[in-house]
């Protein structure tokens, strides 16, 4: 594994593992050693919430940690971590117009989804023309599944059980380019 510096971006909402109970996938950009921007990339698995709380790392903030490939996913943008060689070293402002940020994503920006596909990636940012709705909608399962009710309910003699809720909606947008 190979110590890097990545702006996170973003990171899911838990879903349920059999093998890792719970775990979130995350989207950041890899950062060269002069945090100039490199490629996205996506980090998985994180077990976030058994994570120490100083290894945490908030959303637009530039961690330091090990990571390497993961050669059980096809897709190039995909890492693994050493969870316990996290580093939170700063978080990115919005300050004069959220101009650090633009700085490190912009240059990564692709023209379409098509444009994403047919450089064979599986991550990317577009900059739709107009963002037609935003919408949310009941799910109609609103409680978890009997399998992932007792993945959950699984007893750990080292690690406190926390509820993790169900969100209960789906949401998504509709835009043009």
């Amino acid at each position: 594994m190979e110590r890097r510096k990545i702006l996170i971006a973003t990171k899911t909402y838990p879903s349920i593992s059999t093998k890792y109970q719970e775990t979130v996938c995350t989207a950041g950009v890899l950062l060269d050693d002069d945090e100039k921007p490199v490629q996205w990339i996506r980090i998985y698995p994180i077990r976030f919430r058994q994570l120490d709380f100083d290894k945490r790392y908030p959303r637009w903030s530039i961690i330091s940690a090990k990571i390497e490939r993961n050669e059980k996913d096809y897709r190039e943008e995909s890492f693994r971590i050493d969870d316990s060689s996290i580093e939170v070293i700063r978080k990115i402002d919005t300050s004069k117009n959220w101009e650090e940020r633009k700085a490190l994503v912009l240059p990564l920006e692709f023209k379409s989804i098509l444009d994403i596909k047919e450089q064979g990636k599986s991550l990317g940012i577009i900059k739709p023309q107009t963002i037609k709705k935003y919408f949310w909608k009941k799910e109609i399962e609103r409680e978890w599944k009997p399998k992932q009710q007792a993945i959950l309910d699984q007893m750990d003699l080292f690690e406190p059980s926390v509820q993790l809720d169900k969100i209960p909606y789906k949401f998504g947008y509709e835009f043009f380019f």
